[in-house]
């Protein structure tokens, strides 16, 4: 089963030959590689961009060929949108809402015995009357 993930570099990527060794890493790590989009800068101090969709044979294959292409500046682009909805009410969930797992399933109350501080957070998710929103 093979992995894809889709990333993005800006700056000058033809005369600096970043091009040409982002895409030989991905073919001599035995990946594959589909150029998404591709903006070249049209004047000397014009910076280009690309987007690139890079294929693994498996999810620890591509992890490998993600790393080395960090090292050389790619980012990985987001390939899932964020869904909104409106609140029903004051730390309530919209009815089709469904919380990843490190949240408790409990509609916006605390489970009991569950404590706010035994998680790390990456990012927070605010229900407003209204609609919600997200802080860090």
């Amino acid at each position: 089963m093979s992995e894809i993930a889709d990333i993005e570099m800006q700056g000058h990527l033809i005369d600096s030959q970043m091009m040409t060794r982002v895409l030989d890493k991905i073919m001599d790590m035995g990946g594959e590689f589909e150029i998404k989009n591709f903006q070249i800068g049209q004047k000397k101090n014009d910076t280009s961009y690309v987007q690139i969709t890079v294929t693994g044979e498996d999810e620890a294959h591509l992890d490998r060929i993600l790393l080395e292409l960090h090292a050389l500046g790619a980012r990985l682009v987001e390939m899932e949108d964020v869904k909104t909805g409106v609140s029903p009410g004051i730390w309530s969930f919209p009815g089709d809402f469904t919380p990843p797992p490190i949240i408790p399933p409990t509609s916006g109350t605390r489970a009991p015995g569950w404590r706010w501080n035994t998680i790390t957070w990456t990012a927070r998710l605010c229900c407003r009357t209204g609609g919600p929103s997200a802080r860090p």
